[in-house]
């Protein structure tokens, strides 16, 4: 299970991969010629743990002229021992389970980048900071959506510095001499559009890797992995909607100041008014709703794992139903969207599990 969700963590970000269930599996990938740009192994696996793994790869598969890029993954009680098998084989990057998006996709992007520390992550830090300083590039030609994308913004993010360009080129020429946290980037502007203008900015890597979120009034999937193709990260429709754009934030910058936007995710009245202004009973039903927010969500992981739309569809309506007693807005919208889902596709519910993950994460905040 943890290999697939962990195959779900990187199809969201369009990263191709193979899967090998233990050490025996992934040395016939490699002894078949196959080259890859990192290899995530665990270190406990059945027939040959991790390391031995490693080894093997190491004497007999290493690509010619350079050191394969390993990060292994294990469990908070692994001791010393394991820390000097890894100085000892080269692996500099390590990962305590269970894995958090954010940190998967924070080592992929330090791999290659000689100036970079060796990442160990270690117990997941709490992701939200506040909202301090952040720098968001807003593309827009159109002067209305352009003024209703900074107020949102602010609205969201209070103490946001933020950028426009009104075309393309003019974003591509501020990225050439910037770094902005986060780029709003409409996909149909004059000089340049929004896609080449991505492609350009993409081309500034490894210097520019800021997430770039496309506002389109298209929502096809076409038009959805068109932006992708171009080095896109995620796909708003316009007109810009708060909550969603707020989901972004949390997403894409793992920050938030939750109680500023509180209002976006819960009604705190709606557990007062069901239980009858009745104290005792209000924090009862609010303990019950962070356990089931919990259970919830693993328990999609876990459908997910196992390709059951049935399983998704039951869990969704469960959770609606938990998030309509509890006020929690945001949640019952995105829950309604699995309890309907009709057809397993990969992609689309890689994109809503991170969407639902991403809001139990804010409710349990919001209720704590």
């Amino acid at each position: 299970n943890n290999r697939i969700i962990l195959h779900q963590m990187l199809l969201l970000k369009q990263i191709k991969c193979d899967e090998a269930k233990n050490g025996f599996e992934a040395l016939q990938f490699l002894a078949k010629g196959e080259e890859y740009d990192a290899i995530i192994m665990d270190y406990h696996m059945p027939y040959m743990d991790g390391l031995e793994t490693i080894r093997k790869i190491r004497t007999n598969f290493e690509p010619a002229g350079k050191t394969q890029q390993i990060i292994l993954l294990h469990s908070s009680s692994d001791d010393e021992l394991l820390q000097k098998a890894c100085a000892e084989l080269n692996v500099v990057h390590r990962m305590v389970k269970p894995i958090k998006t954010e940190d998967i996709y924070n080592v992929l992007s330090k791999l290659y980048k000689d100036d970079e520390k060796p990442f160990v992550a270690n117990v997941p830090k709490d992701a939200t900071t506040t909202a301090a300083n952040v720098t968001v590039l807003v593309a827009e030609d159109n002067a209305i959506n352009m003024l209703l994308a900074k107020t949102i913004i602010k609205r969201i993010a209070p103490n946001a510095i933020i950028f426009e360009a009104s075309n393309g080129l003019a974003a591509f020429e501020y990225c050439k001499q910037n770094k902005p946290d986060l780029i709003l980037m409409d996909v149909q502007m004059p000089e340049m559009n929004g896609y080449e203008a991505t492609r350009q900015i993409r081309m500034l890597e490894p210097s520019i890797n800021t997430p770039i979120i496309a506002l389109t009034a298209g929502n096809v999937k076409s038009e959805k992995e068109k932006c992708f193709d171009a080095g896109m990260d995620d796909f708003i429709l316009k007109p810009i909607v708060e909550s969603t754009l707020a989901l972004a934030f949390e997403k894409w910058l793992h920050f938030y100041d939750v109680q500023q936007a509180a209002h976006l995710h819960y009604d705190k009245n709606a557990i007062a008014e069901n239980a009858g202004n009745d104290q005792r009973l209000v924090k009862e039903i609010i303990e019950l709703t962070k356990k089931d927010l919990k259970e919830s969500a693993e328990n999609i992981l876990k459908c997910i794992a196992e390709k059951s739309l049935a399983g998704l569809n039951a869990l969704g309506h469960k959770l609606y139903g938990t998030a309509v007693t509890s006020g929690l807005k945001l949640l019952s919208e995105v829950s309604n969207e699995l309890a309907n889902l009709e057809h397993f596709d990969d992609q689309e519910i890689a994109e809503l599990n991170e969407r639902i993950q991403t809001e139990i994460k804010i409710c349990l905040k919001l209720l704590s």
